[in-house]
């Protein structure tokens, strides 16, 4: 059963001692997004052309490109595979309902979270924007 795979996997995910997008850089990651009000200012679409502020878009992507760059080798290596599995997941997203947004959403605790734990909720909404436009971009 595909779902119990993708919850293993998931899970397996959660429990590293340090996520995947790890910890070094959860915190310039999170500012990044609320320094620049990302979520208004630039929001996430299917089709990256209809990004509202150009200059704003290529700042975000080299910032956070850069940030994903300070990851670990082997995080970096697992961040690309998981991507590069995602996007193909989201193009049968006409049948099996997951398109992007979707499966950032259902990865997003599992790749990136706080040290404790206790800002897994106020941060919710600038972790998955972090994810979906890695994907989205394909920043990894």
């Amino acid at each position: 059963n595909i779902h119990v795979v993708t919850n293993v996997l998931k899970r397996f995910l959660r429990r590293l001692p340090d996520p995947i997008i790890s910890f070094e850089i959860y915190d310039p990651l999170i500012s990044l997004v609320k320094d620049n009000n990302l979520i208004s200012n630039l929001p996430l679409t299917d089709n990256s052309d209809k990004m509202l502020d150009s200059n704003l878009f290529e700042f975000i992507k080299v910032s956070m490109t850069k940030l994903l760059e300070q990851l670990p080798r082997e995080n970096l290596e697992v961040l690309k595979l998981l991507s590069k599995h995602i996007n193909l997941v989201s193009q049968y997203s006409r049948f099996n309902l997951m398109n992007l947004h979707n499966l950032a959403l259902v990865f997003t605790p599992s790749l990136i979270h706080d040290i404790t734990g206790e800002r897994d909720m106020i941060d919710m909404k600038e972790r998955n924007y972090i994810v979906e436009f890695t994907l989205l971009h394909r920043l990894v």
